[in-house]
């Protein structure tokens, strides 16, 4: 591509972070060589005016940047999209396409009850909220994933933010810390609010799944690298460009970061190994 690529940009309403995951991007592709140009494209416009946008730009690929974003960007045409920050449960629903790659915004579970038991070794028993509706099949998954790492999922389904409190008190007692998965039910902007008060309450140790999570309260926070997952996108698209490569259409993130909340730690009285201490990226 002597001429460059030339990337449309779709984003999502909302907040992510996009400057790394730019940044991630851009140098993957200068590291490679590759000259491109990234153009934004409005979100806030129907799939046909889309579709006629990125032909008059001669678009080679979309970033999709959430799942606004892709849903969209997968009505209005067959141009190769490859997105980030979407869940691996939400680009199930895309498998069947060959027009559609990306990296996860979900660190596999099998990683993070690893470093659960590096934080938290005396935990056995991993309270979680979840809905059905969108996680009943990831939850029988984990189970079994959870029972080969030495752990027992206790899960307590949720259809709505009523349910949560009477959840959270059926916990108390019965398991030794609270797991955050994305789940559009349990885990909203508003019941995670709750979730993290009354975790720290009745001091259920949370472990959640941002930087967000471990500044307001959560024990600590298991998350991928958003600029590492920004070079893996780039990767993606470099391959997308080979005629006759083979892409991954998911692949998860590649680096893990770990943050943890000392003040919380102190409070509730969890003191952590030297070893794990040297594993963490980002204290509050």
């Amino acid at each position: 591509y002597a001429s460059g690529l030339t990337v449309a940009m779709l984003k999502s309403d909302g907040h992510y972070p996009i400057d790394d995951i730019l940044a991630g991007f851009k140098l993957e592709m200068q590291e490679s060589n590759i000259s491109f140009q990234m153009i934004p494209v409005e979100i806030e416009q129907d799939a046909d005016t889309l579709a006629g946008q990125l032909i008059r730009m001669k678009a080679d690929m979309i970033l999709c940047i959430g799942v606004k974003a892709l849903e969209k960007a997968a009505l209005a045409t067959k141009i190769p999209k490859l997105y980030v920050m979407v869940t691996s449960e939400n680009a199930k629903t895309w498998s069947h396409r060959d027009d559609i790659f990306g990296v996860s915004l979900d660190i596999a579970p099998q990683q993070q009850f690893r470093i659960i038991r590096q934080a938290l070794p005396a935990g056995r028993r991993i309270g979680v909220l979840y809905d059905p509706d969108y996680n009943q099949k990831m939850i029988e998954e984990t189970k079994k994933t959870a029972a080969a790492a030495g752990f027992s999922l206790v899960a307590h389904p949720v259809s709505s933010m009523r349910d949560i409190p009477s959840s959270l008190q059926k916990m108390e007692g019965n398991v030794d810390m609270l797991w955050a998965i994305y789940d559009q039910t349990a885990y909203s902007s508003e019941s995670t609010r709750y979730i993290l008060l009354q975790s720290l309450r009745r001091k259920i140790p949370m472990v959640g799944l941002s930087t967000h999570f471990a500044k307001a309260g959560a024990l600590l926070a298991i998350y991928g690298d958003y600029t590492d997952m920004g070079r893996q996108i780039a990767l993606q698209a470099m391959a997308v460009t080979k005629k006759g490569e083979r892409v991954p259409q998911m692949s998860r993130p590649r680096k893990v970061r770990v943050a943890v909340n000392e003040k919380v730690g102190r409070m509730m009285e969890i003191n952590f190994s030297e070893s794990f201490l040297k594993t963490i990226h980002q204290i509050y």
